[in-house]
């Protein structure tokens, strides 16, 4: 997604966003301790196993490309970056579950990617579409 300089490539943010969704799920689904952290983190919440840290490379590519996506886009009201994200978590993780519950019986990548542009498409000004 970067160039040397750090710079986002020339792609679309809607592109990257998609592109992002699948391969984030399909890097988590080769991390058999993150199923472990699942359930840690329902078991006990207070741990914040799961919590995301801003520090780390996931999420700030993940905001990178939603601040990107709000510039060239936009977000219909009253959705804000964090609602993107908010959502974008919430989805990868539930997918990232349904995939393991069915003994990974689906294309995963595929699936997010489908997924996250439904998403987008729920939360884009309207006139864009």
């Amino acid at each position: 997604y970067f160039g040397e300089k750090g710079e986002m490539s020339k792609s679309s943010a809607a592109e990257k966003f998609i592109d992002f969704s699948a391969e984030a799920l399909k890097i988590d689904s080769k991390e058999p301790l993150l199923f472990d952290c699942f359930g840690y983190s329902i078991r006990y919440p207070e741990l914040e196993v799961l919590r995301f840290d801003s520090e780390e490379v996931y999420p700030r590519i993940l905001r990178r490309i939603i601040k990107e996506l709000d510039e060239e886009i936009g977000f219909a009201d009253p959705h804000t970056k964090e609602d993107v994200e908010r959502m974008f978590i919430t989805l990868n993780r539930g997918l990232l579950l349904q995939w393991r519950i069915e003994l990974n019986g689906f294309d995963i990548a595929e699936n997010g990617r489908l997924m996250a542009e439904a998403a987008l498409n729920g939360v884009i000004r309207k006139e864009q579409k």
